[in-house]
């Protein structure tokens, strides 16, 4: 079985004691997607190949190290990535991101202690 909506995705982390690594990839996610429901042990989130424009809440996932949001509908990074001290892998290619002086900013600037 497949499941179509957050609701959904939500019964099955209440469940969920330990998890380290999640693929959401062409879930058919749009518009936003809140990780509250996640377990904050997860180290590898990939969200890619959906039609995702934020991620609220991300933060929260603080042992984060891989987050993969190729192929969505980001116009900007999202800021609370430099909440996330130990994230080192990010890939956002594929998506309606432009060059600006913010946008440098947030990938160069160190993690917060």
């Amino acid at each position: 079985t497949s499941l179509s909506n957050e609701t959904g995705l939500e019964c099955v982390a209440n469940r969920v004691v330990s998890l380290q690594d999640m693929s959401l990839e062409e879930f058919s996610l749009s518009s936003s997607i809140s990780p509250s429901f996640l377990p904050t042990s997860i180290m590898q989130l990939d969200l890619s190949h959906n039609s995702l424009s934020d991620i609220p809440g991300l933060s929260q996932l603080t042992n984060l190290a891989s987050l993969d949001i190729r192929r969505n509908q980001f116009r900007s990074l999202p800021q609370s990535l430099t909440q996330l001290p130990f994230l080192t892998n990010l890939n956002a290619s594929r998506n309606h991101l432009r060059p600006s002086a913010d946008l440098l900013v947030l990938l160069t600037q160190p993690p917060l202690p």
